[in-house]
């Protein structure tokens, strides 16, 4: 699978896509937010890492942390090193029950049941979810507040429409101090 252009997609939407938006409606830059699910999610973690000023929420569902053996890890770095965010940023993390241990009720006993599982504790979508939140919130100063919950009943595809009703929830939150 062909993969990146993260950078190019991100210097679009600040230098394109923002702007064009902004000459059109009047935007609050510090209520500016950014969802994505899945690769989608790895990507609203680079931005974060990458552009931290960029959005004040960041919602990343089932964010595929573990791609490429957790290249990911190496933007966290230099962002723990130096997180310029805006003030009250927030960044929310999301899977499926069914991203956990757990095999969903129609993957038991299936042919496939053997490679799930073994899928599964290749991916962590939870745990390194929960290790990711916990090392964000345990930065000093906590530039960003990071939580993570678990939708009940999804997997990682039935998980998307969920994750699109919370990501507007979170989106549209007022605004308090952490």
């Amino acid at each position: 699978m062909k993969t990146g252009g993260a950078e190019e997609f991100l210097s679009f939407l600040e230098e394109q896509v923002k702007p064009m938006v902004e000459a059109v409606l009047p935007i609050d830059p510090d209520r500016q937010s950014l969802f994505g699910h899945s690769f989608g999610g790895l990507f609203v973690l680079y931005s974060l890492f990458t552009r931290p000023s960029a959005f004040t929420t960041w919602i990343a569902a089932s964010p595929s942390i573990y791609w490429e053996n957790r290249t990911i890890d190496q933007y966290y770095l230099q962002f723990a090193a130096a997180p310029k965010t805006r003030e009250n940023a927030k960044l929310f993390l999301s899977c499926g029950e069914y991203e956990t241990d757990k095999l969903a009720p129609f993957q038991i006993g299936a042919a496939d049941e053997a490679e799930r599982l073994a899928q599964k504790k290749v991916t962590l979508n939870d745990a390194n979810a929960i290790e990711l939140m916990e090392r964000l919130n345990n930065l000093p100063g906590r530039p960003i507040h990071a939580q993570f919950e678990i939708h009940a009943g999804e997997n990682h595809m039935s998980l998307l429409p969920v994750a699109v009703n919370r990501a507007i929830q979170n989106a549209f939150a007022i605004r308090k101090s952490v």
